[in-house]
């Protein structure tokens, strides 16, 4: 025992009578992380009675002194043998121990165990809270906010959180994939490295120079790429790959050609399905441009290496193929043989990586990693993997609280955020802060990727309103699908008959976009992403106001569109004078990291766009200033600390 090991023979005890008795004990060592055993938990086998357990600890000299009585037979059939019965028995047991340990050591269990003992010893009054604190860390939902499930008092917007977010799978956790052992079905060996020659291979397909006009403005967040879906006949995937993934040096990483790389997009694009009027090539298109456009930003340039900036762009790449331009929770409540697949966990997601994956190393003349080392192969795909089952909204709240409570307090505590360190790869590999940063970096992949995905109602109007038509588009076909099986629709806020369309977009930017997109814009220094969401929002609020359910009615509606277009600009006009007010008499605010406003300007400008809303309002004037006002300032509040913080900078 005092090494460390079980000890299993006869100890005597005395009963309450004061009888002695001899009882068939197996003892078996508790050692923590640190391999310093605490504990015994010793197994007794008492005469006519039902096996206990207890726990105990060794004495002073660390031994139990059994008496040297014969062994009894029955001991045997407990004890740890030499045959694989025994050794089963004796792995049991170990496992038993390590698993009890382990969840000693757990942190979150550290933490309750730690509540506990404060507990028993406070006053009453302090014991009621840290039993409500002990009733929250329980939870296993711990970044969820505290009242989604309640979601909100308007049984619309109720409906809407439900059928994004919730149902089955709902909490559950995900682990990213290790990766498949084969690269390359028809390569035995990987290659380590590629000849020059081959990556300028003279045969390799030349970009078409006639789409150059589309892709002057690609650097631009408003790039139009609806303007290259139709030149390129809903074809747009290929030419957008092309063009970012050669900005990166992508094919440098990968150890590819032209020719791969061209070929792969071909082949990706294909299995996007054009008659999906949303979940095409044309969003991952879009969502590539918005990748590439963060990737730009010096903070992020001063955290991705290249292997990083090939995986976010690749991942963007294949986020959504082969969507069937349903939901998650329509494939699950038909049975669908994905949701069946893949248990109704990330149906889509699990999915979307796997489809990718499957396709692009059975390719013989696009596989695009044949020529990657094993080691970078998997931790690329790792990566893409993470990133795509990221884009599941049923994680949303988890990873955007993470992202705010971690990424941004510390970059503004501790500075290990700082962009304008410029040896972030020394830090990277310091040990114990190697995991940490490594940590940190996953995470705001998660949160690019997660940004744009859903980046259209952080685009400008015209853009914002087009993504708008389509994605309610697809989302009235499943509704009108799951009607017509009989079903209980998923989405029941998009029904094309009754659904109230404002509505739906402000509450989406309420719940999901401005928490996200405002840290984002704290963290890389993004304006115009900021400046464009609020734009849209007060945008869709006006026309709630007015009555409007469908984008539909404002055609032929001439003075309704100038009335509301008149409202929308004086509230940004009036928003932006604060802002410069702000800017000029506050001697605590500073320029944001883009370098065009200032944070606590777009703060106090919440109240100047009520009042805007309010003086120029009628009709439903007051629902419009009261629904503006509470989500206002419901989504920069939730910043508050955060933006003071980041201030202090």
């Amino acid at each position: 025992m005092q090494t460390g090991k079980e000890w299993s023979g006869r100890l005597m005890a005395k009963q309450q009578t004061g009888d002695e008795m001899q009882l068939q004990a197996l003892l078996l060592p508790l050692s923590s992380q640190t391999n310093v055993v605490q504990q015994y938990v010793m197994v007794m086998n008492l005469p006519r009675q039902n096996t206990i357990a207890t726990s105990t600890t060794p004495d002073s000299s660390g031994n139990l002194h059994p008496p040297a009585i014969p062994s009894d037979p029955m001991l045997s059939t407990r004890r740890p043998s030499t045959t694989s019965e025994g050794d089963c028995k004796h792995n049991r047991a170990n496992s038993l121990a390590k698993i009890q340990s382990m969840a000693i050591e757990a942190p979150i269990t550290q933490i309750i165990n730690l509540i506990e003992r404060v507990k028993h010893n406070s006053q009453p009054s302090v014991g009621e809270v840290l039993d409500q604190i002990l009733e929250i860390l329980r939870n296993s939902e711990l970044y969820s906010p505290a009242d989604l499930q309640n979601k909100s008092q308007d049984p619309m917007v109720s409906d809407l959180i439900e059928g994004l977010v919730t149902g089955p799978g709902f909490g559950q956790h995900r682990r990213p994939s290790g990766g498949q052992s084969i690269v390359s079905k028809t390569v035995s060996g990987l290659l380590a490295s590629t000849s020059a020659a081959h990556l300028n291979d003279p045969t390799d397909k030349k970009r078409d120079s006639s789409l150059d006009a589309y892709l002057t403005n690609f650097d631009s967040w408003d790039y139009n790429i609806f303007e290259l879906e139709s030149i390129t006949l809903k074809k747009p995937l290929v030419h957008v790959g092309m063009h970012a993934l050669n900005k990166f040096n992508v094919c440098n990483v990968l150890q590819c050609s032209q020719n791969t790389l061209h070929s792969w997009l071909t082949g990706i694009e294909a299995k996007y399905h054009a008659s999906n009027p949303y979940h095409n090539s044309t969003h991952a298109a879009d969502v590539l441009h918005a990748t590439a456009y963060f990737l730009n930003k010096e903070r992020l340039q001063s955290w991705m290496e290249p292997t990083d900036q090939a995986a976010i762009l690749l991942a963007a790449i294949i986020h959504d193929i082969d969507h069937p331009g349903r939901t998650n929770a329509f494939l699950i409540n038909t049975s669908d043989p994905l949701a069946l697949m893949y248990n109704d966990t990330a149906v889509l997601e699990m999915h979307h990586a796997a489809f990718a994956f499957k396709f692009t190393v059975n390719g013989e003349k696009s596989n695009i990693f044949k020529n990657m080392t094993r080691e970078n192969f998997m931790n690329l795909r790792q990566s893409m993997i993470d990133m795509v089952l990221a884009t599941e909204l049923t994680k949303h709240f988890e990873h955007v609280n993470k992202f705010i409570s971690i990424v941004t307090k510390t970059h503004s505590a501790s500075g290990a955020l700082d962009q304008d360190e410029p040896h972030r790869a020394v830090r990277a590999s310091s040990g114990a802060n190697s995991k940490e940063t490594q940590d940190l970096k996953n995470l705001i992949k998660r949160v690019m990727i997660k940004v744009a995905d859903v980046c259209n109602p952080v685009k400008n109007r015209e853009l914002c309103a087009e993504w708008t038509r389509r994605i309610s588009e697809e989302y009235f076909a499943q509704t009108d699908e799951e009607k017509a099986l009989g079903l209980t629709p998923s989405l029941p806020l998009f029904d094309r008959n009754t659904c109230n369309l404002p509505k739906s977009q402000s509450s989406f930017i309420e719940w999901f976009l401005i928490d996200m997109c405002e840290a984002w814009h704290e963290f890389c220094g993004i304006e115009e992403l900021v400046t464009n969401l609020h734009n849209n929002h007060t945008y869709w609020k006006l026309l709630e106001a007015h009555g409007i359910k469908n984008l539909d009615e404002l055609e032929g509606e001439k003075g309704l569109i100038v009335t509301i277009n008149e409202k929308l600009e004086a509230a940004i006009t009036n928003e932006t004078t604060t802002t410069n007010s702000d800017s000029e008499d506050s001697e605590h605010t500073k320029s944001s990291p883009s370098g065009g406003g200032n944070v606590m300007g777009e703060k106090s400008s919440s109240s100047s766009q009520d009042q805007v809303v309010e003086t120029y309002g009628d009709g439903g004037g007051a629902t419009t200033t009261t629904s503006i006002s509470t989500t206002t300032s419901g989504g920069g509040g939730g910043l508050e600390a955060i933006v003071e913080n980041h201030l202090d900078e």
